[in-house]
C-alpha cells in the first residue's frame, strides 16, 4: 500500500503478507524488491558473471 507521507518522496511504502516486496531505499529513491523464491537456486546477475568471466 502507498500513502501519504512526510517524507522526501511524499510518500511511504507498506507490504503485509509472508512473501512480501520489501521497501528499499536506493539513493533517496524507494524502490520495492521482489523476495526470491527460497525453491529458485541462485543465479548470478549479468554484472556478476561478466565480472567472474575469465579473461581472454
Amino acid at each position: 500500500m502507498i500513502e501519504s507521507a512526510a517524507t522526501e518522496q511524499d510518500c511511504a511504502f507498506r507490504t503485509a503478507g509472508r512473501e512480501r516486496w520489501k521497501p528499499t531505499d536506493f539513493d533517496g529513491l524507494m524502490l520495492l524488491a521482489r523476495p526470491r523464491d527460497p525453491h529458485e537456486p541462485w543465479r548470478p546477475s549479468e554484472k556478476e558473471a561478466d565480472e567472474n568471466r575469465p579473461k581472454s
